[in-house]
């Protein structure tokens, strides 16, 4: 938020105690796309980066967006050139898809889902460095269609800063435990998330490196503020 100059806050204005899970996206084009793989979808974007529109909800710049933005980069696309609408909600992209007014989608795995299953839309890479299991087993991942397109919207927990080291401790060990349990892995396998926990510590090496990365993609797409 701070690199695009929505907020003037970041990571470091915490107490980061832990990091729970990692969230994947997922692309997604309607069955009678053209668009069948990953590859024609870069292939297409390298001769012409805006004949394409892509809907990514619910701001320019989050993690749905880096998503899509940082495979293609990768891949040798243009992206600041890229023709990307921001919608409400992955539901109304997905809406959108299915009506033909957008041709591509960029979301989260459980917002596409329910379409996909129905044969309506086709899921044709998402950003996990391996495949998904269950339902989204047969779902290719950008790296094994030659694409550095691997990339996880991480989701943990702070505290205000200046909390002490006891609180930080408690809540901390409070979470490893959670991490562990039957009913946190069931939690994480309904929602196609990925447990990996980080303590305190490794979290803010963690983000430290993320940001990194962010920044560069952001500065790239023309939305870097500072």
């Amino acid at each position: 938020n701070k690199i695009v100059g929505a907020s003037t806050l970041t990571w470091s204005d915490f107490t980061l105690i832990a990091l729970l899970f990692n969230e994947y996206m997922t692309v997604s084009v309607r069955t009678d796309s053209p668009i069948r793989t990953a590859r024609d979808l870069v292939e297409r974007l390298r001769k012409d980066p805006g004949s394409l529109s892509i809907a990514v909800a619910s701001t320019l710049g989050n993690h749905i967006h880096i998503g899509i933005a940082k495979a293609l980069k990768s891949a040798g696309v243009d992206i600041k050139k890229l023709k990307v609408v921001a919608f409400e909600s992955s539901g109304e992209s997905v809406t959108n898809l299915l009506g033909g007014h957008i041709d591509v989608v960029s979301s989260t795995t459980p917002n596409v889902l329910a379409q996909h299953q129905a044969g309506r839309i086709r899921l044709i890479a998402i950003t996990s460095l391996k495949r998904m299991p269950g339902a989204l087993a047969e779902v290719p991942t950008w790296k094994e269609q030659g694409v550095e397109g691997t990339l996880s919207a991480s989701h943990g927990a702070s505290g205000p800063r200046g909390i002490t080291p006891a609180m930080v401790s408690f809540w901390e060990n409070a979470f490893l435990r959670l991490s562990q349990s039957e009913e946190w892995r069931k939690e994480l396998a309904g929602n196609f998330w990925e447990g990996n926990f980080l303590g305190t510590r490794e979290v803010a090496r963690y983000y430290e490196a993320q940001a990194a990365e962010l920044r560069e993609i952001l500065t790239d797409l023309g939305l870097a503020k500072q």
